[in-house]
């Protein structure tokens, strides 16, 4: 199994080690900010749904993020040859594009995202997607919620910018120079 795909064992198959009714994943780039409750905060945002998310800050669909990871890669940056070289973005994009009940119109940041119990079928499909297809999760999130037909709710701001959490950049940056040493 791929290093990368086995990261997302506890990120979106919590829910198989640990009984609880909420499930938030955060990346080690987030640092919370002072005097955030952070359960109470999905609470009031949930608005009763099961799935909280932050919108995507650059892209709206999955095919511009696709195309921002291909052309990262042809410019032979490093961070993005390292993660997807050899992945079947296209075909993936492609395979999703194809059924015609999907539109292509959302992308979300999949660094914070909180989750009911009840949503636990849907983590367990985007798994298997990024098994299948590739693991660059942003591209098959979309097509497995809109798949799904799970409501959701989405937090103000961004990932970038929001009042709960600060996301560090350089915190990600280094863990990711740590992983690439070993």
């Amino acid at each position: 199994m791929h290093p990368r795909l086995k990261a997302k064992i506890p990120k979106m198959l919590e829910w198989m080690n640990t009984e609880a009714d909420w499930y938030i994943w955060m990346d080690s780039s987030i640092r919370l900010n002072d005097g955030i409750d952070l359960p109470k905060a999905v609470m009031q945002i949930s608005q009763g749904k099961p799935l909280c998310l932050f919108r995507h800050s650059a892209h709206s669909s999955i095919q511009q993020e696709a195309q921002v990871v291909q052309q990262a890669m042809l410019q032979g940056l490093t961070y993005h040859l390292n993660r997807y070289s050899g992945e079947p973005l296209a075909s993936q994009v492609e395979n999703y594009l194809s059924d015609q009940s999907f539109k292509d119109n959302k992308l979300f940041e999949m660094t914070f995202f909180a989750y009911h119990r009840s949503g636990a079928p849907l983590m367990q499909e985007w798994f298997m997607h990024n098994c299948l297809w590739s693991i660059e999760d942003q591209i098959s999130f979309p097509y497995v919620l809109h798949k799904s037909g799970l409501e959701y709710s989405c937090f103000e701001g961004s990932v970038c910018k929001n009042e709960y959490f600060t996301w560090d950049w350089q915190a990600r940056e280094k863990s990711l120079l740590r992983h690439q040493a070993t």
